[in-house]
């Protein structure tokens, strides 16, 4: 069973599109309920209701907001808020998915990540998304596409450094690789890994495993 979702609007400089959205948008239910927090402080954003069919013929309704600077935040007050920045958000509330329409940034304690197209379930914060740039400690992941799973991000064709914020021009070495799967705070597996000096392909591993726990147990590069 879906765990219910309160999804609130607040826009500071029109009041009656805020209760709209709290009337229309805003369900309670027994059990724990989470809470979508959504702020847009720019004049000129825009609210649309789009009824939709679905392949299957069912009927859907669907919550457009589009504005500069639109800020999402899940479960607000948890140690496990999620906080997401994009420009172009559309909310499915039957299928409780929020999609990011072109580029967007998702955030938590221990990942950002930026990329395109999200596609966020409500329910457990997995989603999908491209073009992906993923920040967590010291290392960047780079990606055609990811997947976020509880505890883990999958990522595709893609590339990781551990000098991806030394803003370097020129990175002095990093990695390449067809498949990685992230668990953030504990390691990075890397598949089919190309190791890089200069940008320049040195050799090739089949597998890698980068450590990403405690500062003692990463791996050191001179």
């Amino acid at each position: 069973m879906n765990q219910p979702i309160n999804l609130f609007v607040t826009k500071t400089f029109c009041k009656w599109l805020m209760l709209m959205l709290s009337i229309g948008v805003l369900f309670l239910g027994f059990g724990y309920a989470r809470t979508v927090k959504i702020i847009s402080e720019d004049e000129g954003s825009r609210l649309e209701l789009r009824n939709i069919t679905l392949p299957d013929g069912t009927e859907a309704k669907i919550y457009v907001i589009k504005g500069e600077s639109i800020q999402v935040t899940i479960d607000e007050n948890s140690p496990d808020s999620t906080e997401i920045t994009a420009t172009h958000i559309e909310y499915d509330q039957e299928a409780s998915l929020l999609r990011i329409i072109g580029e967007g940034v998702f955030k938590t304690q221990d990942e950002e990540i930026e990329g395109k197209d999200f596609s966020i379930s409500l329910q457990d914060d997995t989603f999908d998304a491209f073009e992906v740039e993923i920040i967590t400690g010291k290392v960047v992941v780079r990606g055609a596409d990811a997947t976020r799973y509880p505890g883990q991000l999958d990522v595709s064709t893609g590339s990781f450094s551990l000098c991806g914020r030394c803003d370097q021009e020129i990175e002095d070495y990093g990695f390449a690789a067809e498949q990685m799967r992230l668990y953030p705070k504990d390691r990075l597996v890397a598949y089919d890994v190309t190791v890089l000096i200069k940008e320049n392909p040195i050799f090739y591993l089949p597998l890698l495993i980068l450590p990403l726990g405690p500062e003692d147990k990463q791996p050191r590069f001179k």
